[in-house]
């Protein structure tokens, strides 16, 4: 396959990836905020939906063959549970539970060597009866580490159902294309989490996560927008976030509202330079790539998420919008008039 060189990050017409090349002249896709396992949040609600995880996986595949795809990057929330809880709190009660684990062990063996030791001695019917007291020694240490199991999740506050989503989907994907992960908001111990369920995935060699401060490919600079993203990133022509679920909000004369998912490309505002000083881009604020995500209005009152948004550091009145089908609505600035309307 020849080397790929784009000019600008090109997104997929009517979807809502990135296409661009790297270093190595690979053509690689770019696409942010999957949130695997936003079902279960939504069945807590008394909201029921199908499993979404293989359509979402079959959208992904879908666009890597048909674009001839060799290297995609997830641009941060792959999965969607967020834990309530510091970590602090978490790792006081893990480590309880660990400690009340060690105990059983040890009250386990005990009981075990004394049935040994009895058994020896023990008539063939008496042998029988401590076959029995075994057995339920048995069971009852399988009830207690199911058990011990089912706290630890509720502890960690993930979901067992959720990682084995977010594992399906990167086995699928890796098959076609390498892949590259940069955390999100909702990725914390990702990493971590996956190599406890899942320790093969560790070792596959299309599977590479990053750090919150972002990934280099080609002349972009690519993060996830919670955080603030590295020096070397804010150095790039290009900058590609997500986070922000872009989407434009439209309300008619009746007060009827209605949000279209759209691409924004913004300049940087001179203030950057107050801690990045070779800051030069133009920011591309990423759509999400889940269908049931509605998105977060760029032309809304108040500032969009993330550091550089919150700073000023990206100059979003007069940042561009573009809908899926690559129509540019105009500024932002012009935009505002229609996120509230007028009511008659």
């Amino acid at each position: 396959m020849s080397a790929v060189d784009f000019e600008s990050p090109q997104p997929v017409h009517e979807e809502r990836g990135l296409i661009l090349g790297d270093e190595k002249g690979k053509k690689v896709l770019v696409i942010s905020d999957i949130h695997i396992g936003f079902e279960e949040e939504l069945m807590r609600d008394g909201i029921y939906i199908p499993n979404q995880t293989p359509e979402i996986t079959k959208r992904a595949k879908e666009l890597v063959n048909s674009h001839e795809i060799e290297r995609v990057v997830i641009n941060g929330d792959l999965k969607h549970r967020v834990p309530k809880t510091q970590w602090k709190y978490r790792k006081k009660k893990l480590d309880e539970l660990d400690k009340e684990g060690k105990s059983f062990q040890e009250e386990f063996q005990k009981k075990i060597r004394e049935i040994t030791e009895r058994m020896k001695i023990s008539s063939p019917q008496g042998r029988k009866e401590l076959q029995k007291e075994f057995e339920a020694l048995e069971r009852k240490k399988a009830e207690f580490y199911r058990d011990k199991r089912k706290k630890r999740l509720s502890i960690l506050e993930k979901s067992e159902t959720e990682l084995r989503n977010v594992a399906l989907f990167l086995r699928e994907v890796i098959e076609i294309a390498e892949v590259d992960i940069i955390p999100g908001n909702h990725d914390g111990r990702i990493l971590k989490e996956l190599e406890n369920s899942f320790p093969t995935l560790k070792s596959e060699a299309n599977l590479r996560f990053h750090t919150s401060g972002g990934l280099v490919v080609g002349n972009a600079g690519i993060f996830h927008g919670h955080a603030w993203p590295s020096a070397e990133v804010m150095a790039q022509d290009y900058l590609i976030m997500g986070h922000g679920h872009a989407a434009i909000l439209l309300t008619d004369s009746l007060g009827v509202r209605s949000y279209e998912h759209c691409w924004l490309r913004a300049p940087l505002t001179d203030k950057v330079h107050e801690k990045y000083l070779d800051a030069h881009g133009e920011t591309i604020l990423m759509p999400s790539f889940n269908d049931f995500f509605r998105g977060s209005p760029v032309n809304r009152k108040g500032r969009l998420l993330g550091p550089l948004f919150r700073n000023g550091y990206v100059d979003v009145e007069n940042g561009e919008v573009f809908l899926l089908d690559g129509v540019n609505l105009g500024k932002v600035s012009a935009l505002r008039q229609f996120a509230y309307g007028r009511r008659r």
